[in-house]
C-alpha cells in the first residue's frame, strides 16, 4: 500500500503532496477524489463536441456561437493592451487554472499588464508575479468576478454571451462574461520577461485565457 500521493502539475512550479499514513494499514483514506485544478481546461464546445467542454464544476461551458473565432486579437479599449483569443479547437484545453504556471512574453519594456479570464463557482482572486530580465519581481493582484455576474470595479467585460452549454447536451439561459482586469502599471525602465500566474486563488475557480502587456511609450 502507499503512504502518500505527490502531484507535480504540468507547467507549474508547485508540488502538491497528500499524506495518507494510515492507508498502508488497510484503512480507507477518502471516499473519492476529483481533480479540478489541471493546468488547462476546455471553456467552450459546439454541437460536434457534445461532451468535451467543461468550465465549472457542473460541466457548463461557453457557447461556441458567442465566443470569438479562434486566434483573433481582442483589444481592451484604448489601453494599448491587446489579447489573443485562444486558438484551441472546441472541447480542447484553452485556459489556465492558475497554480504558478509561467507565461513567457516578448522581452520588451511595457507600461501595463492585464489578464483575460473569468471565475466560476464564485469570484476568485490571487497574486501573479511579473518577472523582469534583471531578476526583479513585481507582484500584481489578479481578481475576476464570477462569469454569471456583472463586471465589478477592476473588471471590464470584453465578451458577453447569452446562454451557455452543458456537456450533457443541454443549454442554459442567462448572461455570461469573459473579463479583462484593469491594467496594472509596470516599471517602464525594465524589460518584461514573463508572468507567473497565481500559485493559489480564493473562493471560486479562476480561469485565465491570456496575459498581455501594453508597450512602453
Amino acid at each position: 500500500m502507499f503512504r502518500g500521493v505527490v502531484i507535480d502539475p504540468v507547467g507549474g512550479h508547485r508540488v502538491i503532496r497528500i499524506s495518507a499514513p494510515a492507508v498502508d494499514h488497510g484503512r480507507r483514506y477518502v471516499a473519492g477524489l476529483r481533480v479540478n485544478g489541471a493546468s488547462r481546461s476546455a471553456s467552450w464546445l459546439d454541437a460536434s463536441q457534445g461532451r468535451l467542454g467543461s468550465l465549472d464544476l457542473s460541466d457548463w461551458s461557453l457557447s461556441r456561437g458567442g465566443v470569438p473565432a479562434p486566434g483573433p486579437s481582442v483589444p481592451l479599449g484604448t489601453t494599448g493592451v491587446t489579447f489573443t483569443w485562444p486558438s484551441a479547437a472546441p472541447g480542447t484545453p484553452d485556459n489556465w487554472i492558475p497554480h504558478g504556471q509561467r507565461v513567457d512574453l516578448p522581452n520588451q519594456p511595457a507600461s501595463r499588464v492585464s489578464f483575460l479570464g473569468l471565475a466560476t463557482n464564485g469570484p476568485a482572486a490571487g497574486t501573479a508575479a511579473v518577472l523582469y530580465t534583471d531578476g526583479t519581481v513585481q507582484p500584481v493582484t489578479v481578481s475576476f468576478a464570477d462569469w454569471a455576474a456583472a463586471p465589478p470595479a477592476g473588471n471590464t467585460a470584453v465578451v458577453t454571451l447569452s446562454g451557455r452549454d452543458n456537456a450533457n447536451g443541454t443549454a442554459g439561459t442567462g448572461t455570461f462574461r469573459v473579463f479583462a482586469t484593469d491594467p496594472a502599471a509596470l516599471d517602464t525602465t525594465k524589460t518584461v520577461d514573463a508572468v507567473l500566474l497565481p500559485e493559489s486563488t480564493d473562493k471560486g475557480i479562476m480561469h485565465i485565457f491570456d496575459v498581455a502587456v501594453s508597450p512602453a511609450g
